[in-house]
């Protein structure tokens, strides 16, 4: 319900949350569409709204501070667990769970029992922390195993090529006469036949995502290629061979 306590909560939360997802929509995700973006600035009134509401901890010293964390947080937690559009979820959740009291510690709480107990299990905790690496090996994974460099420099020009979109080309002109002479297009350019002036690559150059181009023809069983550090095509040794084969029938 909106009364005298709360109506300068919901205005406030309502401007902000539509100033914030202005941001994510036209800045953040570069959209276009009014409809969309309407969309998105909807939502995130209704949920700023329907929290602000009752915001029980706005009393207390620690509420702004603590609703700084949470949100900075929740855009975190949001942009590793689901890109995009968890970036405007995850704000929102930092603001609801901002919007709540601390727990006395000298209060029985069942959050904090059940998490006392689960620290008890060690095997239990070990998982958690496993799974958290896992998750962020998973977000990550393009930095990780990338057949594009994370860092480039070509010509005088500087590149992220990995984090850049797939459709991104860059034009290279000649400093005197001032006319294109190579265009590289970030998702087919051989980088390693470039005279990279300086480049970083990710610790895996390969990248998942993109076809073998040398034995996308090939059968497991035939005659598999690759590339040396000089750009010279060579066999792959026949005793490879077999132990791929065999992995193939697992997959």
């Amino acid at each position: 319900m909106i009364n005298k306590e709360n109506k300068s909560d919901i205005i406030i939360a309502a401007i902000l949350g539509l100033f914030y997802s202005i941001l994510f929509s036209v800045f953040y995700l570069g959209e276009k569409s009014p409809v969309i973006i309407s969309i998105y600035a909807i939502f995130s009134i209704i949920i700023s709204v329907l929290i602000a509401r009752d915001i029980k901890s706005k009393r207390e010293d620690y509420f702004i501070s603590n609703l700084i964390k949470k949100v900075i947080f929740g855009f975190v937690f949001g942009w590793i667990l689901w890109p995009g559009f968890g970036e405007l979820i995850g704000p929102l959740a930092g603001f609801y769970l901002s919007s709540k009291k601390k727990v006395d510690e000298n209060n029985f709480s069942f959050q904090q029992y059940a998490w006392l107990q689960f620290k008890k299990n060690k095997i239990a905790l070990f998982c958690l922390y496993l799974l958290v690496v896992l998750v962020f090996i998973a977000r990550f994974a393009p930095l990780i195993a990338n057949n594009q460099p994370l860092y480039a420099v070509y010509k005088g020009e500087v590149m992220f090529p990995a984090f850049s979109d797939e459709k991104t080309t860059l034009e290279i002109t000649d400093p005197k006469s001032g006319k294109v002479v190579e265009t590289l297009q970030f998702d087919v350019t051989d980088w390693r036949k470039l005279d990279l002036e300086s480049v970083i690559y990710a610790p895996i150059p390969y990248y998942p995502g993109k076809p073998d181009k040398y034995n996308r023809t090939k059968s497991p069983s035939s005659k598999q290629f690759y590339k040396d550090k000089n750009g010279k095509l060579l066999e792959v040794p026949t005793k490879f061979i077999p132990f791929t084969s065999y992995n193939l029938l697992f997959l």
